[in-house]
Formats: C-alpha cells, sequence, structure tokens
C-alpha cells in the first residue's frame, strides 16, 4: 500500500525501495508543473532524511547545501519516504519560485525575442542549467564579442575589456589601419604590418613606453638596418602623423600597399601554430635562412625539440 501511495503522488520517481528510500527520476513542481531531476539514496546517509541523501541539479544542490542545517532539521521529523519527498517538493516549491525559474510560457517568449528582436545571428547558446544566454555583439570596428544575460541572477555580464588604455582614449582606433590583427580587441595593442617581401615590423604601444616601439622581423640583411633605425629615433614619433606615416618616418621607407605584392611572402605568422601571438609572445625567432625567414614562437619551437 505505501509504494502505491508513493506513486500516486510522484509517478516520475520511481522508488527501488522504501524503507530505506532509494529513488530516482524527477519531482513535478506544484507552482508551475516543471520536473527537478532528483535522486534520494537515504541508505547513504545512514538511514536519515536529511540533505545528504538528495542529488539534484546543481542550483538546487547549491541551495540545499546553503540550508543544509535548517533543512536537515525539517527533514528528520519526517515519518516515512512519501513524507520525506513532499517536504522535498515543499522547500524547492518555495525556494525555486524565488530564484526565478521559468516555465515553457518563458521559453516561448524567449524564443520569439530572439526571433524578431536580437536575430538568431546573434545568438550563440542558452544553458537552460545554468539559465545563462550568449549573445554575440558586434562594435562599431566589427569585433566581436560575447554578452551573458543571467536569468536566475537577472544581470548582464561581458567580455569586454576595460576601453581606458594608457595613451589616448581613440589609440585602438589610431592604429587599426595599420596591419593585422584583423578587428583586434581592444587589449591588442599592437599591429603587425609588412614592411617588404619576407619581412614585417611590430608596432606595439605599452604603459611602460612614451612611444610605441617596433621591431622588424625578417632576413637578417632588412631586420638588422631596420631596427637600428627604429631604435636611433623612438622621438620621431608624432601625434600629428598617422600610424602609417609614423612607422614610415622612422623607418625611413614607405610601407607597401596590401595589393602590391603576394600575400604569401609575408611570413606574419609562426611556422608551427600558425598564429601572430600566443599569450603575449611574439613569433620572433626568425630562420637563419634569408630566402626562407620564417618566423617561429620560441615556446612552439621548444615544444617540437
Amino acid at each position: 500500500m505505501d509504494r502505491i501511495e508513493f506513486f500516486k503522488s510522484f509517478p516520475l520517481l520511481p522508488p527501488q525501495s522504501l524503507d530505506p528510500l532509494v529513488a530516482k527520476g524527477c519531482i513535478e513542481l506544484d507552482e508551475n508543473g516543471e520536473c527537478i531531476q532528483i535522486a534520494i539514496d537515504v541508505s547513504a546517509a545512514n538511514g536519515i532524511y536529511c540533505v545528504d541523501a538528495i542529488e539534484s541539479t546543481p542550483e538546487v544542490s547549491q541551495y540545499l547545501a546553503s540550508k543544509k542545517n535548517e533543512l536537515d532539521i525539517r527533514f528528520k521529523q519526517c515519518t516515512s519516504a512519501l513524507s520525506f519527498v513532499k517536504e522535498i517538493q515543499h522547500v524547492l516549491n518555495g525556494a525555486l519560485e524565488r530564484s526565478a525559474k521559468h516555465t515553457s510560457k518563458f521559453y516561448s517568449r524567449l524564443i520569439d525575442d530572439c526571433e524578431q528582436h536580437v536575430g538568431w545571428e546573434n545568438v550563440d547558446s542558452f544553458d537552460r542549467e545554468t539559465q545563462i544566454l550568449t549573445l554575440w555583439l558586434y562594435d562599431a570596428s566589427k569585433r566581436r564579442h560575447n554578452v551573458y544575460a543571467n536569468f536566475i541572477s537577472e544581470s548582464f555580464s561581458s567580455d569586454i575589456e576595460d576601453e581606458s588604455v594608457p595613451m589616448e582614449i581613440g589609440i585602438c582606433r589610431y592604429l587599426e589601419a595599420l596591419g593585422k590583427p584583423q578587428s583586434p580587441k581592444r587589449s591588442e595593442l599592437w599591429r603587425r604590418v609588412a614592411v617588404g617581401r619576407l619581412a614585417s615590423a611590430l608596432v606595439e604601444v605599452s604603459s611602460d613606453r612614451f612611444y610605441p616601439r617596433i621591431t622588424v622581423y625578417g632576413p637578417s640583411n632588412i631586420a638588422e638596418p631596420l631596427n637600428a633605425k627604429a631604435k636611433a629615433t623612438p622621438t620621431v614619433w608624432s601625434s600629428t602623423r598617422t600610424a602609417r606615416e609614423n612607422v614610415e618616418t622612422i623607418l625611413g621607407l614607405q610601407l607597401p600597399e596590401p595589393e602590391s605584392f603576394d600575400q604569401r611572402d609575408i611570413k606574419l605568422e609562426c611556422g608551427i601554430c600558425f598564429a601572430y601571438r600566443v599569450e603575449g609572445e611574439d613569433a620572433d625567432q626568425v630562420c637563419s635562412s634569408d630566402p626562407c625567414a620564417q618566423p617561429f614562437h620560441r615556446s612552439c619551437l621548444i615544444q617540437v625539440e
């Protein structure tokens, strides 16, 4: 009779045994009909009705753990498996209602809003477990950022960096026309620009330098004299000229236009990982063979040795 009564009350939580209670399935909440996954094993808790006997979703488990002392007192007063599960249901009804758990109507409206107002092309993902919607946001320079909408805490966050920089606020836009990377983050205050066949210059802004630093990579017969010029005339950099004009003035040459040379002759990426910069490290180790002049990251070379 106890098993029948239990099944009538909780048809989605079939018990393996009632004494001690061992069951796995779902509990349906009274408030909104939502089902919460749950596993109960009283035998693992020394036969005691308590929080330690319950396993559920991260949100539910976190809530139960935060109220453990209070809930253990309530649960230990239960006289049967059925009364224990009813008490769990009662606790979750109140707790999840306050933590903004949502019904199917909410998700339907969320889908409509994404379709009509946000646009599916700007939606990355939605985690029902954490109730976090991840959106893509593009700034004026077509950089893509992630924006996170947390429907439990009713808050927003993003991966957009602090836009304050050591030089003028417009430094990022000032450098944009100079070279790669394409659509950089605001924290990437550096650019890699071609200076000739098999040679490139790294222009980098740093908080500990008043003037940008210029380093040329490529065959030694090209890189060495240009680096000597860069070290000898750093103060030539002027805020009245464009970044491109400043680089040309300091290096004493005219930077080639992208369409004027074969892009395959300009080797900017590491020959091993094919990236410009990895964890702040430049591909500054250049092959000693001038016809090659392939740059590498020092860390990549160490890994393949």
